[in-house]
């Protein structure tokens, strides 16, 4: 059998190359293998080449990159980055929706603008519910929902207004409809609540009812004995 490798004359076995690999290093004199390859080949090899072969040691590891470590350290910086983005877009969205004053209204609100703003000229969202029961007649009616503690525990929960329904007809049909409107007013003002009054034409109110959502004639009248009392 003739020597494919006629130009080595001395077999090197390195432990630290992987298993059956067998390769020929740069120089003319020097054959690089380890040991299981030269387990299959050796018999041959010393035969063909009459070159004995010399143990040594594994080589210089090269450093070996962690991608675990790499992995973990990129997310660190990825959640990092996100969290500062965060953190920027919540300030940024409660320094525009300016939170509700702890201490109570800030006087008138007016408009600017798309923006509603408060008395001190600061933008201004709204955040509530609606509590429905003052536009229907008194059989109807349930007044507990509109009381003080039921205000402050809208408070409580981060509201800052309240819608509350009024019936157009029961303005001039019931004398003592309005006052009781501008008690209910008062209560959540005392809360720290905004109030948006809502005129309603409803058939349990038991007075003139046409069914359409529109303002109708009367309703200018309306508005302005609420507005007066």
């Amino acid at each position: 059998m003739n020597n494919p490798y006629p130009q080595v004359r001395q077999t090197v076995v390195d432990e630290s190359l992987p298993a059956r690999e067998t390769r020929l290093m740069r120089g003319p004199r020097y054959r690089f293998c380890n040991r299981g390859a030269l387990a299959d080949a050796r018999p041959w090899f010393e035969r063909s080449t009459n070159s004995p072969t010399m143990l040594v040691g594994p080589r210089p590891a090269r450093p070996v990159r962690n991608r675990r470590v790499r992995a973990k350290i990129l997310l660190v910086v990825v959640v990092g980055l996100a969290v500062g983005v965060g953190i920027a877009l919540v300030l940024g969205t409660r320094g525009s929706r300016n939170a509700p004053p702890p201490s109570g209204l800030q006087g008138p609100l007016h408009v600017r603008g798309a923006q509603l703003l408060d008395a001190m000229g600061r933008p201004l969202q709204l955040r509530g519910a609606q509590i429905q029961s003052y536009n229907v007649a008194r059989t109807y009616r349930t007044t507990d929902w509109f009381s003080q503690s039921a205000f402050e525990a809208m408070r409580s929960w981060g509201m800052n207004e309240v819608r509350i329904p009024f019936s157009g007809c029961l303005v001039t049909a019931d004398p003592g409809y309005v006052p009781g409107l501008v008690r209910i007013v008062g209560r959540a003002e005392a809360a720290g609540l905004y109030v948006v009054l809502a005129l309603f034409s409803d058939r349990r109110a038991g007075c003139s009812f046409d069914g359409v959502p529109m303002p109708h004639l009367d309703s200018v009248e309306e508005w302005r004995q609420v507005a007066s009392t």
